[in-house]
């Protein structure tokens, strides 16, 4: 799914209050969304076989239900708060992407689970925990090749927008032209990078590239240094002429527990020195949600560097963001 999902969502709400339309039929789940008679924004599923009963926070109403026209069972989440309305059209965009993989009805139940388990464990994530240094390294990496390769040819808010992961996205980045990206991020040592998903290097439709960045933790003295908040100010910057960007790019930074004006990040600080991209294809050796039985979850697994060589498409090297 892309922005168009979002848009004709939005639209719907605003001139047709009280419709509901399908996403389309070739999806393994009868998905719908829209809004209830009262305008609130409607997200629902109907199926064959009874699907679990999920929940989420005090500003969505979930409901479970069998259809008396049909004796179908519905699953539909409804917003009560209309202040999250971008958030939560945006996982129902999530919802329909990581179910379109299901190998069949059940399966595809399963996986709309799970990835609702996920957002509700990504808001669970409270304000006031910080980030480990790793996983600062880790959004670090993701901001910077989002904001300082991706953005090199597309413009910075659509990087923003297309900047999914916090949204519990499988990929980190998936931008309407269907072009996705999944960023690792390893120190200068490393020989294999983590996959922590077997939905992470499967994707469906269009193309799909893993990036790994390589960065070293060093003084904020170092001319080529950054932290996380001089980072996220230099993206800001970025989107001067885009005040929507901004916010939205908070947002999302928000949505992972993080306070970059907290002082904790400013002791960490870091130096890209490579970035190398490789290309995801149907030979790229790798586990695949598709190809594994529903019964098989919680997949991780390494993959060597000296394995991929031949799929690399891309590499940078040394520079990166200048501290200010």
């Amino acid at each position: 799914m892309t922005n168009e999902f979002i848009e004709s969502w939005l639209r719907l709400v605003k001139d047709e209050p009280g419709r509901q339309i399908e996403v389309d039929d070739t999806h393994p789940l009868r998905l719908f969304y829209g809004s209830d008679q009262g305008g609130r924004p409607l997200f629902f599923v109907v199926s064959e076989a009874k699907p679990g009963l999920v929940t989420l926070s005090d500003a969505v109403v979930v409901d479970r239900g069998v259809r008396k026209i049909d004796g179908r069972w519905t699953l539909s989440l409804t917003l009560r708060d209309r202040r999250f309305v971008d958030a939560f059209m945006r996982l129902g965009d999530d919802l329909v992407d990581s179910s379109r993989l299901g190998r069949n009805e059940s399966h595809a139940l399963q996986l709309l689970a799970r990835a609702v388990e996920q957002w509700k464990e990504l808001f669970k994530y409270g304000a006031g925990q910080r980030l480990s240094l790793s996983a600062i390294r880790g959004l670090f990496g993701e901001l910077w090749f989002g904001f300082y390769r991706i953005a090199s040819w597309v413009p910075p808010s659509l990087v923003v927008r297309a900047w999914s992961g916090p949204f519990g996205s499988p990929q980190d980045f998936n931008l309407p032209s269907r072009e996705s990206y999944e960023v690792k991020t390893i120190h200068a040592d490393s020989t294999h990078v983590r996959i922590s998903s077997a939905e992470q290097l499967d994707i469906s439709f269009g193309s799909l590239e893993l990036a790994v960045v390589t960065i070293t933790e060093v003084e904020s003295s170092e001319p080529t240094a950054a932290s996380l908040p001089v980072l996220v100010r230099q993206i800001e910057a970025m989107l001067t002429d885009n005040i929507g960007g901004v916010d939205e790019l908070r947002a999302r930074i928000r949505s992972l527990g993080v306070d970059v004006d907290d002082s904790y990040y400013d002791d960490y600080w870091f130096r890209v020195d490579e970035c190398s991209v490789y290309r995801v294809d149907g030979s790229f050796p790798s586990i695949r949600r598709s190809a594994l039985d529903a019964t098989i979850d919680n997949v991780h697994y390494d993959i060597a560097l000296y394995g991929i060589r031949d799929y690399r498409s891309s590499s940078w090297q040394s520079g990166g963001p200048t501290q200010q």
